[in-house]
């Protein structure tokens, strides 16, 4: 990755910390009394494990995903009056719509668009070939009557 690409250390943090709490959550689940919530936290931990994953390749669909993550955390956390966790998810949205992530993603979608166009123009400066196929007839059936 060059410069103008680069992950910035914060969303190498938020990565981390998502992969991390994903696999805790996951692992949480398998503990929960109702079989109703450990299928709901098992989702939770996979889609934070997900994110995580997407953050750190930088992908553009994981920096909206999280965004949205954290907007339902803020929302759960005021529910249940956890100050904390949504003082902390409201810094991290703040610095997820900060300008300096907002053209990091921007730029690594540049880039894939970039190698998409690239292999599609490889593809289509291909010489088309004239190979044609003949399969061979099919036998004919005959009832044979004993």
């Amino acid at each position: 990755m060059d410069n103008k690409n680069k992950r910035p250390l914060g969303i190498s943090i938020i990565s981390i910390l998502n992969i991390v709490a994903g696999l805790l959550i996951m692992l949480a689940s398998f503990g929960a009394g109702v079989a109703a919530q450990g299928v709901l936290l098992f989702a939770i931990g996979i889609f934070a494990l997900c994110v995580g994953i997407g953050l750190r390749r930088m992908r553009p669909w994981a920096r909206s995903a999280a965004i949205f993550g954290y907007v339902i955390n803020i929302v759960s956390g005021l529910v249940d009056v956890n100050i904390p966790s949504v003082v902390v998810a409201c810094i991290i949205l703040v610095y997820l719509f900060s300008t300096k992530v907002k053209e990091a993603f921007s730029n690594e979608q540049q880039v894939l668009q970039t190698t998409t166009s690239d292999e599609k123009q490889t593809q289509s400066s291909l010489p088309e070939s004239n190979l044609t196929v003949q399969l061979p007839e099919a036998p004919k059936h005959e009832e044979v009557i004993n």
